[in-house]
């Protein structure tokens, strides 16, 4: 169960790492709705930093009704 564990914060870093060099918005949510991850530069679109958002839904931002219409789309 450690190494399992282990495996998934190596995982999670590396998103963190891949993510926080990209010069895109990535917002990660849940299959609720709630934001499980932002880079920095969705950050700085929605105006909130992670800590703000964490676990919350989507709808809290000011892009909701744009990522409503992304999730559509699928």
């Amino acid at each position: 169960l450690k190494s399992a564990e282990a495996e998934t914060q190596r995982s999670i870093d590396e998103l963190k790492t891949i993510s926080a060099s990209m010069n895109q918005g990535l917002v990660i949510l849940d299959n609720q709705g709630k934001i499980t991850l932002i880079n920095g530069y969705a950050e700085s679109l929605i105006g909130m930093d992670f800590a703000m958002v964490k676990g919350q839904h989507y709808s809290i931002t000011k892009y909701n009704k744009t990522i409503t219409s992304l999730l559509n789309s699928f």
